[in-house]
C-alpha cells in the first residue's frame, strides 16, 4: 500500500536490479510516484549525474592552410566543418599525472599526419583517416579509436598535414 501524504505519493521502497552481463548497468526503480513527478525526479537526477562526469572536450582546431572551418581541403572528401563534427564525436579519457598542478587546463599539441601513397593504394583509391591517425600520439587515451574522422583520395602529392588542438576538461552537461 502506498503512502499518501496529501495528494503526494510517496513510494514504497526503491528497488535496485544489477545487470549480470554489464558491469556499467544498474536499474533503481522507485514506484508508485505521483502524476508527473517521475519525470521530475529522473530530470534532476540525470542533471546531478551529468555536472559529476567530466571528459575532455575538443575547444579549438587548426589546420595548416585551412583559413576558416568552410574550406575544402584539396584531396579530402570532407570539408573542415565535417572533420571538426566528427572530432567532436570522438570520445577521449584523461588520466592526470599525481604532480599535476592544472589537470583541467588547456592541453594544446601539435601533430603532423602524413599519408602516404601506398596508404591509399592500399585502401583501393582512398584512406580513410581515424581517431587513432588523427590525434597520434596524444595524453589522451582514445575510447573509439576507429572512428571516421575523413577520406583522403589518391591525388599526385603526398598529403602532411599539420595540425594543431586544443582540448579542455569540462563537465558532461
Amino acid at each position: 500500500m502506498a503512502i499518501c501524504y496529501g495528494k503526494f505519493e510517496m513510494p514504497e521502497k526503491i528497488k535496485v536490479e544489477e545487470s549480470k552481463d554489464d558491469i556499467n548497468y544498474v536499474k533503481f526503480i522507485a514506484e508508485p510516484f505521483g502524476r508527473g513527478f517521475g519525470h521530475t525526479l529522473g530530470n534532476a537526477l540525470r542533471r546531478i549525474m551529468l555536472t559529476a562526469l567530466e571528459a575532455p572536450s575538443l575547444i579549438s582546431v587548426h589546420v595548416e592552410g585551412v583559413p576558416h572551418e568552410y574550406t575544402a581541403i584539396d584531396g579530402i572528401i570532407e570539408d573542415m566543418t565535417h572533420i571538426v563534427l566528427n572530432l567532436k564525436g570522438s570520445k577521449l579519457r584523461y588520466l592526470p599525472n599525481d604532480g599535476e598542478s592544472n589537470p583541467r587546463g588547456i592541453k594544446q599539441f601539435s601533430h603532423q599526419l602524413d599519408i602516404t601513397e601506398k596508404m591509399i593504394v592500399d585502401g583501393k583509391g582512398s584512406h580513410k583517416v581515424t581517431v587513432k591517425e588523427f590525434l597520434g600520439d596524444s595524453i589522451f587515451e582514445i575510447v573509439n579509436p576507429n572512428d571516421h574522422i575523413m577520406t583522403k583520395l589518391l591525388l599526385e602529392e603526398v598529403m602532411f598535414l599539420q595540425r594543431e588542438l586544443k582540448l579542455k576538461q569540462v563537465s558532461m552537461r
